[in-house]
């Protein structure tokens, strides 16, 4: 039976074998941090896309107003117009 060699060993399986787990990590880490990048971006574009698109709850809330004070003069006109032609028969 052949003696046990430590250095042949190490050179030919556990030095390989460390490395190519330490290529391993290094490739998995930074593909992660580059996935990690692209959601950063992903996540700042749609908080841009929202602060630019959305309206706030005041404005919404004074443009409701304004809607429904045009929609009241729109109703007295057509009452004042209905009662005209009542008083016309």
């Amino acid at each position: 039976m052949e003696k046990f060699d430590i250095g042949m060993w190490l050179t030919t399986v556990l030095w390989p074998a460390l490395l190519a787990l330490l290529g391993f990590q290094i490739k998995t880490r930074s593909s992660l941090f580059r996935e990690i990048g692209a959601v950063k971006d992903q996540v700042s574009n749609h908080r841009l896309h929202v602060a630019e698109d959305y309206v706030s709850q005041a404005s919404l809330k004074d443009t409701e107003e304004r809607i429904l004070r045009h929609l009241g003069r729109i109703e007295q006109n057509l009452d004042a117009l209905a009662n005209q032609h009542k008083e016309g028969r």
